[in-house]
């Protein structure tokens, strides 16, 4: 989950949301049509968050290898990223959670918010010669 968060940037929301059906191993992409919030203590799915958050997002052959490989760990689960403790989807809250005992243990300081991967996403690939407009597709911005 969090190797492919630092290579597409996606909102949390939209990664969670993920099925297996959004993944085109061949290729190599993921279809991002829906998000996962917390409303009144219920985990509900709805659209992305803007018209512009739908959208194709290619993935590396390393992030098609991991997922294939997790999969192994939770064949009749529809989601990407199942909770293992209800094997429905993971509340985003819990999200924040495992990524702040993952800094933890890393030795990192505790201020870094999941929500900071997908800034280090857009701005990895700034550096790395993507230009602007295309970087604001691939995070689902109306504009660059």
């Amino acid at each position: 989950m969090f190797y492919l968060e630092l290579t597409t940037g996606l909102r949390r929301g939209e990664l969670l949301a993920l099925l297996w059906t959004d993944l085109n191993i061949k290729e190599k992409c993921l279809t991002v049509s829906k998000s996962v919030t917390r409303g009144k203590g219920e985990l509900r799915v709805t659209e992305p968050k803007t018209r512009n958050s739908i959208r194709t997002v290619y993935i590396d052959d390393e992030a098609v290898r991991l997922l294939v490989q997790d999969r192994k760990n939770h064949p009749f689960s529809p989601y990407l990223f199942p909770s293992p403790v209800t094997g429905g989807m993971y509340g985003p809250d819990c999200v924040g959670r495992i990524h702040k005992k993952l800094l933890k243990r890393a030795g990192i300081e505790e201020h870094v918010r999941f929500h900071d991967l997908r800034r280090t996403f857009a701005t990895m690939a700034l550096q790395n010669g993507v230009d602007i407009k295309t970087v604001s597709g691939m995070l689902g911005h109306y504009s660059a």
